[in-house]
């Protein structure tokens, strides 16, 4: 049974807006349509929850310019997010906090150039309800082809789709998230040729 905490947060959210609502609102306003985002959990979250927040920057604050500061390994996820700038501050652990102005500072960016910031983003809190809003779309850089042709030669004139079966995701939950095989093997049954 939820709290009584999380019952009156999710009232607030959907009467009032959320946090994100709010920034999104406040930078209509403001001199500097820029955005800052500090992301330093799972890959996993950056298509599912903070694509979708991308989309509704570009929608609802065209021109904006959208920068992400993380971990080297999440640097190629967020190039196929629709930001402006992905920053990977050296020697970054997963989920460790950093203070946001001395991470700018080592990277060489000025924290007040952005007129909106996010140090520690809760998009699962932000997106709830909304999902279907803004489906999460990937841009692929077909510069990119050749990493995969170096180890399946694409048949041209043929859609090829990848699936990362194995979300590594056990050892930070105590749980297995990942689809069954067996799921995965009906699934590309289906679309046998």
């Amino acid at each position: 049974m939820p709290s009584l905490k999380s019952i009156a947060r999710r009232f607030s959210d959907r009467a009032f807006g959320t946090a994100f609502d709010h920034a999104l609102a406040r930078s209509r306003h403001a001199p500097r349509n820029s955005f800052l985002f500090y992301w330093n959990r799972g890959m996993g979250d950056v298509a599912l929850c903070l694509v979708p927040l991308f989309a509704r920057i570009r929608s609802e604050a065209p021109g904006a310019r959208i920068a992400v500061i993380t971990r080297d390994e999440l640097k190629a996820p967020f190039e196929l997010a629709d930001v402006d700038e992905v920053y990977v501050l050296p020697g970054l652990q997963r989920e460790a906090r950093v203070d946001l102005a001395g991470a700018c500072t080592t990277l060489g960016l000025d924290l007040g150039e952005f007129g909106t910031v996010f140090d520690y983003p809760d998009p699962n809190r932000w997106l709830e309800g909304r999902r279907h809003e803004f489906p999460p779309t990937l841009s692929w850089n077909p510069q990119w082809d050749v990493y995969a042709e170096r180890l399946l030669p694409v048949p041209p004139n043929q859609i090829v789709i990848g699936a990362h079966v194995h979300s590594e995701t056990a050892g930070y939950y105590g749980y297995v998230k990942d689809w069954p095989a067996a799921a995965w093997q009906s699934l590309f049954a289906r679309f046998a040729v």
